[in-house]
């Protein structure tokens, strides 16, 4: 498969494309009601480990010319946060010593879950929006960068933010304070 258009029609593209677009769904729509947080935060962490999952079952995505199309605002971005910060409660602020960020310091470092997420959120939004347009070279620039980012940005992030809600979770067994 040389061809970078060939690969944008295969399962694993596919799949990665269906997960990232209920990811997408699920930050975007989050409940209205306090009383549903905890159901949503399950589903939150349940699509982030599929994110993970399908990102590492991705093909070789070559390299291509084109530049990619961004369309999330920040507008976009910080209402995601924002909704994200609000579910979060307590729980948006975590420990974190997997940052470049703690090499230089002696303690862990504070970390936004809410920032997390909507980083993990723009890129894949980005994503699934070029997608959306059908312009198979634009769709191969998409997913070139999304898989590139994926290994030097966003994926770390997931993989952070996976972390912070499991502990969330297993302290809401304890604490009703904290979401799951």
């Amino acid at each position: 498969m040389n061809n970078p258009h060939s690969l944008l029609y295969t399962q694993p593209v596919l799949d990665f494309i269906a997960v990232c677009t209920e990811y997408c769904k699920s930050v975007e729509q989050p409940p209205r009601a306090m009383a549903q947080r905890r159901g949503h935060l399950t589903l939150l962490r349940r699509l982030l480990a599929l994110v993970y999952l399908r990102a590492t079952l991705l093909p070789d995505v070559p390299e291509t010319d084109g530049r990619a199309w961004h369309t999330v605002t920040e507008a976009d971005y910080d209402y995601v946060r924002q909704q994200l910060s609000h579910l979060l409660g307590a729980a948006d602020t975590y420990l974190d010593t997997f940052r470049d960020d703690f090499r230089y310091a002696d303690q862990p470092i504070a970390c936004s879950l809410s920032e997390d997420l909507a980083d993990v959120y723009q890129s894949l939004r980005d994503l699934i929006e070029t997608f959306r347009l059908e312009e198979e070279e634009a769709m191969a620039t998409a997913l070139a960068a999304v898989a590139d980012d994926f290994m030097t940005g966003w994926g770390a992030k997931l993989l952070s933010a996976l972390r912070a809600l499991h502990d969330a979770a297993l302290q809401d067994d304890d604490n009703e304070e904290y979401p799951s």
